[in-house]
């Protein structure tokens, strides 16, 4: 995923979502290609496609293959459930 044009991207997780190194205060800052895509993000996280991650980048709904820009804010959601 890594190549010479490098973008900063951060994470944010949302709905009781985990992964490695996440701190919740400050979210997780990832180093990625410059034409890195979204569904690639996930899958480094280990969140392979799925349907069920409500993915926002700068707020606005994402398709996972969007790609990402320098300074994006990546806002992963499970979906929730109850009544």
């Amino acid at each position: 995923m890594c190549e010479n044009k490098q973008i900063s991207v951060m994470i944010k997780l949302f709905g009781g979502m985990e992964v490695e190194n996440y701190d919740p205060k400050k979210g997780l800052p990832l180093q990625c290609a410059k034409k890195t895509r979204l569904a690639e993000i996930l899958e480094a996280l280990g969140l392979k496609k799925t349907a069920h991650i409500l993915c926002l980048v700068d707020g606005v709904k994402a398709e996972h293959s969007q790609k990402l820009k320098d300074g994006n804010t990546i806002s992963l959601f499970r979906p929730l459930a109850g009544g």
